[in-house]
């Protein structure tokens, strides 16, 4: 199909950095517009902006990027059913939403970019070329320190937990390990952040005979951390730094939105691409919750 209109719902720092894809990846005749509630109109390139879910639905936007605080994506799912829909992570924070995607007639992604990341792939290539014994995944990421021009208290992981904000790297673990089996989890909470959610997350896994274990936080002060630590059956250990400064991680965003147009252009048939992402949100969810 020729992709003519393009919406961004949600116009904070990962909407902008979607807006600024479109013209790497699509035609620079793309009709651009916004669905946001403020009515200031910071960019003069996007020819549409909407403060009314109404007036961007009768807009018939050909695909919609869900960029919009988490507990509305299952609302946004549904309004705009009759789009290609590309999704921040996390997909859903409910379960009851889980049958947006899964009934969804139109393609449905899930905006899981570090699946792109060149050190993403090395991890990958690593584990399957040897017999891995143990893996460790540390993810931290002080919350006060995300977007210091916001208060924190209102931010999505204030709601969902550090699980489901920085469910990234779980993602990547689901990726690689399709029988993944979670052992336990420990949630814990810090009150100094002032949030009700947990701010620390353990757990341990295995897939056959690996043993699986990770820690996700966002309260420990200045550290920005994301690394995959292995161990293969000979004792010998290596490090995957998802912060690598040798890679732009803009790059994966672009690769991202790539995908979603080969997948609308290519696919006739949406229905199993869907299905992964049912069944890899609930999956999440039902770790993380």
């Amino acid at each position: 199909m020729e992709i003519k209109k393009a919406l961004v719902v949600g116009l904070g720092s990962i909407g902008i950095r979607h807006l600024t894809m479109f013209n790497t990846v699509f035609p620079g005749n793309i009709d651009i517009g916004v669905l946001r509630r403020k009515s200031e109109k910071p960019f003069k390139f996007i020819r549409h902006y909407f403060t009314n879910e109404g007036d961007a639905l009768r807009w018939k936007p050909d695909i919609v990027i869900i960029a919009s605080p988490s507990h509305t994506h299952g609302k946004y799912i549904k309004l705009f059913q009759d789009s290609h829909i590309l999704l921040e992570k996390p997909a859903v924070t409910e379960s009851k939403d889980l049958e947006y995607i899964a009934s969804a007639d139109k393609l449905i992604q899930v905006g899981y970019n570090y699946r792109y990341h060149p050190v993403f792939k090395e991890l990958r290539q690593f584990i399957e070329n040897n017999n891995i014994k143990k893996l460790s995944l540390y993810h931290s990421d002080y919350l006060p320190n995300w977007h210091p021009w916001e208060d924190h208290r209102n931010s999505d992981l204030a709601r969902d937990g550090v699980g489901l904000t920085l469910c990234h790297g779980i993602d990547l673990l689901l990726e690689i390990f399709n029988d993944l089996k979670v052992e336990k989890v420990f949630k814990g909470f810090d009150k100094s952040l002032d949030v009700n959610a947990y701010s620390c997350m353990k757990a341990h896994a295995n897939s056959g005979n690996t043993q699986i274990s990770w820690e996700i936080r966002a309260d420990e002060p200045d550290v920005n951390k994301f690394m995959f630590e292995v161990e293969d059956e000979k004792g010998k250990v290596c490090y995957f730094d998802m912060n690598n400064k040798l890679y732009t991680r803009n790059d994966t965003f672009v690769e991202q939105m790539k995908i979603f147009r080969r997948k609308i252009e290519n696919l006739k048939d949406f229905s199993d691409n869907n299905k992964r992402e049912f069944e890899r949100a609930k999956r999440i969810l039902d770790i993380c919750q």
